[in-house]
């Protein structure tokens, strides 16, 4: 919604155009292709935080860009966060899940970011109204629900499963009574 104004105003080509428009879809490629592994060797929980408050600041820098390639550096690396919370999200859901309920759960997951991206574009086209600078206030306004689900974000444990991989059997069980009860034992998970 946001690039004809981008186009406008800035007096797009149409391959800057496209850079702009593909920008974080390539970031999302190499979010995703990376923090799989560095979550692997960090742990979920602080990368979980720390890939959305990546995005967050960067969605408010959104605003303040006055040059076409400063929106195509933004983009991208917000597309690395987004592509690394893809990766990051799922493994989460699918560690803390029951065995019944991961399917479900993750089928949710990936829906939630398809009805994101609806209610973004449906945000966007009302929006347009705020004249020929609008495109600063919809993209940055992408923050705004990125510090809800980041505050929702700050209270979660870090994996059992991977405590577990790293050989840190308490902190493991001490998860997973605080999730399913002070009955809950390292047995309740597979290793």
């Amino acid at each position: 919604v946001a690039l004809p104004l981008l186009t406008t105003a800035f007096g797009l080509t149409a391959a800057t155009a496209g850079l702009l428009g593909a920008a974080s879809l390539i970031g999302m490629f190499f979010g995703g292709l990376i923090f799989g592994a560095v979550t692997d060797k960090l742990g979920r929980q602080k990368v979980y935080i720390a890939d959305l408050a990546c995005f967050v600041v960067l969605s408010a820098l959104q605003f303040f860009a006055n040059e076409p390639w400063q929106l195509i550096v933004l983009r991208t690396l917000m597309g690395v966060a987004v592509g690394a919370d893809l990766a990051i999200a799922g493994t989460i859901a699918s560690e803390f899940a029951p065995q019944k309920s991961r399917g479900p759960l993750l089928v949710v997951l990936v829906t939630m970011f398809s009805v994101g991206a609806a209610v973004a574009y449906t945000v966007g086209y009302f929006m347009l109204q705020l004249g020929p600078d609008a495109w600063r206030w919809m993209l940055a306004s992408s923050a705004i629900p990125a510090v809800l689900i980041l505050m929702m974000r700050l209270g979660t444990p870090e994996s059992p499963r991977w405590l577990l991989s790293r050989g840190r059997t308490d902190e493991a069980e001490a998860v997973l009574k605080q999730m399913l009860g002070p009955n809950a034992s390292l047995a309740d998970i597979a290793e």
